[in-house]
């Protein structure tokens, strides 16, 4: 139950029920009800603490907020770092089967220098690479390559993925919470209207009984 300032003394049922509007609760009026009436100071009291409830909501909402933001912005410092290091890991692939397939193109033309009678250490045959490159089969860069590349790509859509579900999870939960506060508003709307009701019944009866005993 709620009210605001300007009410009698003493209240009964249905005036309770006009100030109260929506928020009125029968059993809570049955507990404080004395001969069918409660006091001003008691339904000024229950008032004061639907007040400090609908207060203590109103911040936990924004509390939510900002923990909503917060983690956001640590989900997205942390998957930005996750993708960096997969991306930088993948660049590191490429670049050394990279290496790895001109070293056997060195190798290739040093033993078809040598094949063809040519002197391998003239200037036109390059020098002969280490052997653990010439191990390297270039077959093996091709497809680590786009075996790289198609990693990169995946995990590009788990993260595309992953951040659509998680903006329409949030999208979902800041509605319901806006819903909530926007209850409370029209809640608080329709005291000061039934309050506003109240006073211009009040007047008009006042004004009434003053034209009558005139």
């Amino acid at each position: 139950m709620g009210a605001g300032a300007s009410v009698p003394e003493k209240i009964d049922l249905e005036t309770c029920k006009t100030l109260s509007g929506e928020n009125f609760d029968q059993a809570k009026w049955d507990e404080l009800q004395v001969d069918g009436f409660i006091s001003k100071d008691v339904l000024m009291a229950q008032s004061a603490a639907e007040t400090d409830e609908q207060a203590q909501a109103a911040t936990l909402i924004a509390n939510k907020q900002r923990q909503k933001d917060a983690k956001a912005r640590v989900a997205a410092k942390r998957e930005e770092k996750k993708e960096q290091e997969e991306q930088a890991q993948a660049a590191t692939l490429i670049a050394n089967k990279q290496r790895q397939k001109d070293a056997k193109k060195r190798v290739e033309e040093v033993r078809q220098a040598k094949s063809s009678g040519a002197d391998a250490t003239s200037t036109d045959v390059p020098p002969e690479p280490p052997a653990e490159a010439a191990a390297e089969p270039a077959e093996a860069s091709v497809e680590e390559q786009a075996q790289a590349a198609t990693l990169i790509a995946n995990k590009q859509r788990q993260k595309d993925a992953k951040a659509r579900v998680e903006a329409k999870r949030e999208e979902k939960k800041e509605q319901a919470e806006q819903a909530q506060a926007a209850t409370l508003i029209a809640n608080k709307q329709r005291q000061k209207d039934a309050k506003k009701r109240v006073d211009e019944i009040r007047s008009q009866k006042q004004e009434e009984a003053e034209k009558t005993e005139a």
